[in-house]
């Protein structure tokens, strides 16, 4: 029995599809659920050696796939209601992974400062990016469940930008976006670890919605 059929015979026959705001947030549970247990499974049965990759791949997983679901709530409900529902669930999600990088940017710098040899940083890099292609895959099968109607066509349109502006332009913002949103993540914000993930975290939102 589909989910469909069940809440119509449980709850009501006219359910046909979840609101914007219980379909994105079922997606990312989903997601969520599905990351965190390959997660840890890595941390505790990979080798040294291969470890960090696989940690770094099942949370670049996770990071990438959300937005698809966040956008739907954007449409819906705005950019408040992007960042109800971004900001918990991304918190959530990083405290229950706490190993693991999924920025490019990050590792790009830790081969600068001379924390990390630079092949071990382009290696890192490759994962994620790796990691992007599969969110892009597994929110596919998420979204051939169609809790909500816009899943069918969300994912041809999900490369579509806000900008109406010129490519250059574009760039410029998005460059300059990403710059203040990876110089607030280097801060230390609040001596509480959680609040001062919550602080970043809502930063980011702010600069998606911007």
């Amino acid at each position: 029995m589909k989910w469909r059929e069940l809440l119509q015979e449980t709850v009501s026959p006219d359910i046909h599809f979840l609101s914007p705001a219980v379909s994105s947030v079922i997606f990312c549970l989903l997601v969520m659920l599905l990351s965190v247990i390959m997660h840890k499974l890595s941390n505790l049965f990979l080798p040294g050696s291969i470890k960090l990759y696989a940690l770094d791949f099942f949370k670049s997983v996770a990071m990438f796939t959300y937005p698809l679901a966040f956008g739907l709530t954007r449409t819906y409900h705005g950019h408040i209601g992007y960042c109800v529902i971004m900001v918990p669930i991304n918190v959530l999600t990083v405290l229950l992974m706490t190993e693991g990088n999924i920025s490019p940017v990050d590792n790009f710098l830790f081969a600068i400062k001379g924390q990390q040899a630079l092949w071990k940083s382009i290696l890192r890099i490759i994962i994620q990016v790796n990691g992007a292609f599969a969110a892009f895959y597994l929110a596919q099968k998420i979204m051939q469940l169609e809790f909500h109607e816009d899943f069918e066509n969300m994912l041809s349109n999900a490369c579509i930008s806000d900008l109406k502006v010129t490519i250059f332009f574009g760039f410029l913002i998005e460059m300059l976006g990403t710059a203040w949103d990876v110089w607030v993540w280097s801060l230390s914000l609040s001596r509480y670890h959680r609040i001062n993930l919550i602080i970043k975290m809502t930063n980011t939102a702010l600069v998606v919605c911007s």
